[in-house]
């Protein structure tokens, strides 16, 4: 059992962790003690326990911040505007989340996943009743919540239901653990029983589709389908009877007969949207946003081009630095901005840093990803926890994706999706070698 001082630590931890993933951006009054409470705890945690990271670890991160530090430098020689916010990215957020991903194990994780859950399911829960508020017009919130979430949600004339909703964003980490958690085969003692952890992922995935995100509903449904892929991979791998495949198939249908049947009620009509299929005409006064359900398609429109547009912009920028990009906080020549304030910032984010640190530096950027990879495979391999090591790899790929059409990666209280996979595989591999003294990336 863990010493009292390392459970209290434990608990401030996750604490903090709810809160960020409740509302990770805006109220910075609340939000930056809690990510340094989150940092504090976790490199407490780690000295505490003397944790010491691979070799491997200790220089595949060397060479990451040797040469983080040194593109800061030469960006900021370059005069780039945004230098010092991006780099404090680059820096920073790495070395939060990465200690507190090296700070978990085995009963943190099994609690960690919990808040994660529950935390998912309040929010999918409130998005779902704010999208029932644009349909119907009811019900009604309270105003301090409306305020701190900055509520608000549109109804277009043909049904597509869009809202706005801060914590909405943790969806893409949450809603995409619980998917690939709910629909892998096999037990895992870190997760919830499969009827808490289901239930919580039909919420999620529905909050997803009416949150108006056309982005976050792909990679879950993305998540969905390769999760199942995997599954029946898994099945075949494990040389499970026809028996064990036909049950698999008759969950599988369970659960595309749900989807079917949400998408067909009034707060189903993006998914139909998304399929293809015409939703008709939503009901007379449903929209709750100042902006008007009339002006909903042509701002919609607007958005997508200017979108697209950023694509271009960025590529041809890209081109002109190919191997080193133009450095951290750069903006583009050409004036094009997708922000007043921070000009440097662009909602492509995989383009974005394309554009900063060119191929050499996403080479740099991806070492750490092989070794996590290269870990996950280790503990896959030791058949522990398989469900939770995969839904972590799910989360952590899920915001790279989603991050090509929202900028989910320029507030550190998104970091912890990245991290989480090293987390879990880390207390795998750790649970494997116990009670040897620690060693863990």
């Amino acid at each position: 059992m863990a010493p009292a001082r390392e459970r209290i630590l434990e608990w401030v931890q996750l604490a903090c962790l709810a809160w960020i993933v409740w509302l990770p951006v805006s109220t910075g009054m609340v939000l930056y003690p809690a990510l340094l409470l989150v940092a504090a705890t976790s490199l407490l945690l780690v000295v505490w326990r003397r944790t010491r990271p691979t070799r491997a670890a200790v220089v595949v991160w060397g060479v990451y911040y040797l040469w983080a530090v040194t593109w800061t430098a030469v960006s900021a020689a370059r005069g780039n505007e945004g230098v010092w916010h991006q780099a404090a990215l680059w820096l920073g957020l790495p070395l939060l989340w990465g200690t507190w991903s090296l700070s978990l194990r085995s009963a943190q994780v099994r609690r960690t996943i919990v808040v994660l859950l529950g935390v998912g399911c309040v929010a999918g829960t409130l998005m779902l009743l704010l999208a029932l508020q644009g349909v119907t017009g009811s019900p009604t919130f309270p105003a301090w919540l409306v305020e701190l979430q900055d509520m608000r949600v549109v109804v277009s004339g043909t049904g597509e239901i869009e809202q706005n909703y801060l914590g909405l964003s943790s969806l893409v980490g949450v809603a995409t653990f619980a998917v690939a958690a709910a629909v892998l085969p096999s037990s895992d003692t870190w997760l919830p029983h499969r009827a808490v952890v289901a239930p919580a992922a039909a919420v999620m995935f529905a909050a997803a589709s009416v949150s108006g995100r056309r982005g976050l509903l792909l990679v879950v449904l993305l998540v969905l389908v390769t999760a199942l892929l995997v599954g029946v991979g898994l099945l075949l791998v494990q040389h499970r009877t026809f028996k064990h495949l036909s049950s698999y198939a008759a969950g599988v249908a369970v659960a595309a007969a749900v989807v079917v049947a949400f998408a067909a009620t009034p707060l189903g009509q993006n998914l139909q949207i998304l399929a293809g299929i015409d939703a008709g005409t939503a009901p007379a006064g449903t929209a709750s946003d100042g902006a008007g359900a009339e002006d909903f398609d042509s701002l919609q429109a607007e958005s997508d081009q200017l979108r697209s547009a950023q694509f271009t912009e960025l590529i041809d920028a890209w081109r002109e630095q190919p191997l080193v990009g133009h450095g951290f906080g750069a903006t583009l020549d050409s004036d094009f901005t997708r922000s007043d304030e921070r000009p440097w910032m662009f909602e492509a984010e995989p383009l974005q840093a394309l554009m900063n640190v060119g191929i050499l530096g996403l080479l740099v950027a991806a070492g750490p990803v092989v070794l996590l990879l290269r870990r996950s495979w280790q503990a896959l391999a030791t058949g522990l926890h398989p469900r939770a090591v995969i839904a972590g790899l799910a989360t952590l790929f899920a915001v790279v994706l989603a991050s090509a059409t929202n900028p989910y990666l320029q507030a550190p209280g998104h970091g912890w999706m990245l991290f989480l996979a090293a987390g879990i595989t880390g207390a795998a591999l750790h649970e494997r070698r116990a009670p040897s003294p620690d060693a863990t990336d």
